[in-house]
């Protein structure tokens, strides 16, 4: 592989792991700041004890029991949608898996000969292109969408994908998920839907680059969009999310838009706002009790 294609893909990894960082600190920091309120709170109650024997902190003890059950009921509810989540991603992997066959190496661009990546292909006719997988990533592009691509423009769709294996979007997707069933309150969809959109640009930013045009990726996307016009329930029938995330892409290729390879500080914040904003003040609570 040649040395810019490396440092591509390094850039790549450094994005993941941002928002890797960002998102977990979003759906742990909370918890560890009400485990920090309770352990602050014992601390004190502890203090008292030793300074007035004789007198109990009745107090302190029902903000200490209430910090402890609100400290598990986070976590226990993180927990339950991190074991729903995966439990579903897991069946939804088991159910398409008869449906996959080896794709043909003939096929595959030369560049995959240093990628460990496995590349499927889906016995159905929906032209459909996408990657699963943690551990052992999996591309999986459709026996439709492999018929009606040349190669030039195959070599863009897999390009795209191997940008969202090395960008680690299914990880990041399903953390996402997570926090979203766990917390449904929280004002995070909006990011949600910026972070899939942006994700998609992104990885069709990676493929330009790595052709040196957008000729390819154009011409992979007019041709895939006509063969989903031509499904019997097409997704391109009514103004959905998914149908909005399509024209984002196609608007950046036509305008040569780019988007940040890291999280919108401001979109993040604000979601997390609300969380951290209520634990902080329950943890500050508890340590002006114990300066006092």
């Amino acid at each position: 592989m040649q040395e810019p294609k490396k440092n591509l893909i390094s850039k790549v990894s450094q994005s993941a792991y941002t928002w890797a960082t960002a998102l977990l600190g979003l759906a742990l920091l909370p918890g560890l700041l009400l485990i920090l309120a309770a352990v602050i709170t014992y601390r004190h109650m502890a203090w008292s004890m030793m300074q007035k024997p004789d007198t109990s902190p009745s107090g302190l003890t029902v903000l200490f029991v209430v910090f402890i059950l609100l400290s598990l009921a986070y976590f226990l509810r993180l927990g339950y949608a991190t074991y729903a989540i995966v439990k579903n991603s897991r069946q939804t992997i088991e159910r398409i898996a008869p449906q996959l066959a080896p794709f043909p190496l003939s096929d595959l661009p030369a560049f995959f000969a240093n990628q460990k990546i496995a590349v499927r292909m889906g016995l159905w006719d929906s032209p459909d292109a996408f990657t699963y997988g943690v551990v052992h990533p999996t591309i999986v592009i459709s026996r439709r969408l492999h018929q009606i691509l040349d190669a030039p423009a195959l070599t863009a769709i897999l390009a795209h994908e191997v940008h969202h294996v090395r960008s680690h979007d299914y990880a990041l997707q399903q953390i996402f998920l997570v926090i979203l069933r766990a917390f449904p309150w929280l004002p995070l969809e909006s990011v949600y839907r910026f972070h899939l959109t942006a994700r998609e640009i992104r990885a069709d930013q990676f493929a330009i680059v790595w052709q040196h045009t957008a000729d390819h990726l154009m011409q992979a996307m007019v041709t895939t969009i006509h063969a989903l016009r031509e499904q019997p329930h097409s997704q391109f029938s009514g103004e959905t999310a998914w149908n909005s995330v399509w024209q984002a892409r196609i608007n950046a290729l036509i305008n040569s838009e780019t988007v940040p390879l890291s999280p919108e500080a401001r979109t993040l914040f604000s979601a997390a706002l609300i969380p951290f904003a209520t634990s902080a003040v329950l943890a500050i609570t508890s340590l002006s009790l114990f300066c006092h």
